[in-house]
């Protein structure tokens, strides 16, 4: 899935650094770690 994509590659660019992660894609952190218990990242 796209989205699923662009959380891997955003998490990926910082280096596992998801509070930066979630500001380059803007949305919050805890949407941020929603999202990877969604799609099991």
């Amino acid at each position: 899935e796209f989205e699923m994509a662009l959380i891997k590659r955003a998490i990926e660019v910082n280096r596992g650094n998801l509070a930066k992660s979630a500001r380059d894609l803007g949305i919050t952190r805890k949407t941020l770690y929603n999202k990877i218990d969604k799609y099991r990242i």
